[in-house]
């Protein structure tokens, strides 16, 4: 993030809109290849250790949660770990590919992505962080 350029209270729905659209994008190429992985570590233990891997490289690269709190755009009622660990598990591949599984489209995942990262990220409408 360009902190010579702070985000606003206003910016910080378009964070969480950017995150879900570039999800989006990936899945629609990844999901396929990254849903056979994950049922082939079920019986090969390296694909598992490589999967558990990119895991812990995907949490260490979330960059938006600490973005918002660096910018006091955080709900301060929860710990920035606790919302940053929920913004990890809920943008988990694992997810996108029950979503679809269940019936879901792309696009129906994504609304139901941002709006849940909204939810549980951001404060209740008209409160503002100290």
């Amino acid at each position: 993030m360009d902190h010579e350029h702070p985000i606003g209270p206003n910016d910080a729905e378009a964070v969480i809109d950017r995150f879900v659209e570039l999800n989006r994008r990936v899945a629609t190429h990844a999901l396929p290849i990254v849903a056979v992985a994950y049922e082939a570590s079920v019986l090969d233990g390296d694909v598992a250790k490589m999967l558990e891997m990119q895991e812990d490289l995907r949490f260490d690269m979330q960059t938006e949660v600490r973005d918002l709190a660096n910018e006091g755009l955080l709900r301060t009622d929860l710990s920035v770990d606790f919302l940053q660990r929920g913004f990890w598990i809920l943008a988990s591949p694992r997810v996108v590919i029950t979503a679809t599984r269940s019936g879901w489209n792309l696009d129906e995942y994504s609304t139901w992505l941002r709006e849940t990262l909204r939810g549980l990220l951001l404060p209740p409408c008209g409160e503002v962080s100290p």
